[in-house]
């Protein structure tokens, strides 16, 4: 094409567009193009309110915090990740980072994790004021919730507070002196389990402490001896996989907003490893319901010795309207993941440290 046609052409549609678009503009009624205006007019005045709410609610709201915050010692933030980047990397990584913020800064400190301001307390006098005052649990304990529901770890504080006195009772020293004769079973089991390693290289132990600390739960709490043998559903490494999950999201802040992780492939898998922890504790939990049902009488007499956590609960939700079947498996949920996770983790540093010693 010659240059000469190029600007013949560009002439044309410097005189044909704007007539093109005025003879647009008139084929469009005048009451649609007042309509369309009068639409975006309202949609920019939403969006301006809806902004200006934002930012007046969260600030005023946060506000008094800021201010509080500002007398506490702790590392520097940067805008919107705070002091996030403490926890970036690797496992040792973090540890070693927090340890270096515990060791720096005098107890309380705070840290902000996004626009999330997180006190951190580590002298016992600091530690005790705190359990005793502040109940409420932080935003992060609802990312447990597919794995614990609403049990005594993750319950809002009037709920927590009517349920701890009542599972309290259910721990008595007379009750856990009863155990000793389980504990003492399981220890040769535990032993078993581990010889093969003996004069090896280093392990992880945690897979084993954790198998252990399942069963005796189970046994204790849950008053159910769990077939070990059985090879269809590892209660313990199924937990593990989940709280890795949960932790995972925890350490992404970008992972926050619920619409987001619901996005996740990570979301997809802790909702089927959830299911697969409740389902195993609903089936010893309607065992032991079918069990009180079919002998009540000889239950309440000849077990009120050594009632366990889970024979509590059911008479509780069998003869009162205070505890429904479904804050029965709340708290049962919780029994077996807390504290099968705690013993296992107890045990395994306890072996950790007499290695090292």
């Amino acid at each position: 094409m010659s240059e000469t046609s190029i600007a013949d052409r560009w002439r044309s549609w410097r005189f044909i567009c704007p007539s093109t678009v005025r003879h647009l503009g008139q084929s469009i009624p005048p009451t649609d193009r007042k309509m369309d205006v009068t639409g975006i007019l309202l949609a920019t005045i939403i969006i301006i309110l809806a902004i200006a709410y934002y930012v007046h609610h969260h600030f005023g709201k946060t506000r008094k915090m800021v201010y509080y915050a500002a007398k506490l010692d702790g590392p520097r933030g940067l805008p919107l990740i705070g002091s996030a980047f403490y926890l970036l990397g690797s496992n040792t990584t973090v540890a070693k980072n927090v340890i270096y913020l515990a060791k720096k800064f005098k107890s309380p400190w705070k840290l902000w994790l996004g626009t999330g301001l997180y006190v951190v307390v580590t002298r016992p006098e600091d530690v005790e004021i705190v359990l005793n005052q502040a109940l409420s649990k932080a935003r992060n304990y609802k990312f447990t919730k597919p794995i614990l529901e609403e049990g005594l770890f993750t319950a809002p504080v009037e709920k927590w507070k009517r349920h701890k006195k009542v599972i309290s009772s259910t721990f008595s020293m007379p009750i856990l002196n009863n155990f000793v004769k389980v504990f003492s079973a399981h220890s040769p089991k535990l032993v078993e389990r581990l010889e093969e390693f003996a004069g090896k290289d280093k392990f992880d132990v945690f897979p084993f402490m954790n198998k252990s600390a399942v069963e005796i739960t189970c046994e204790t709490a849950m008053g159910k001896n769990i077939n070990e043998n059985s090879k269809n559903f590892d209660y313990g490494q199924c937990l593990t996989k989940a709280m890795t999950l949960v932790f995972t999201r925890l350490f992404q802040l970008w992972m926050y907003p619920s619409f987001i992780w619901n996005l996740t492939s990570h979301s997809v898998i802790l909702k089927k490893l959830s299911k697969d922890l409740h389902d195993f504790v609903a089936k010893i939990v309607s065992d032991k319901q079918i069990e009180y049902r079919l002998h009540q009488d000889e239950y309440c007499e000849e077990s009120v010795k050594r009632k366990c956590f889970l024979d509590h609960l059911i008479e509780l939700s069998e003869t009162s309207e205070h505890w429904p079947d479904h804050e029965l498996m709340e708290e049962a949920q919780t029994m077996v993941a807390a504290g099968s996770e705690s013993m296992g983790s107890t045990l395994s540093f306890v072996l950790m440290m007499y290695s090292l010693g």
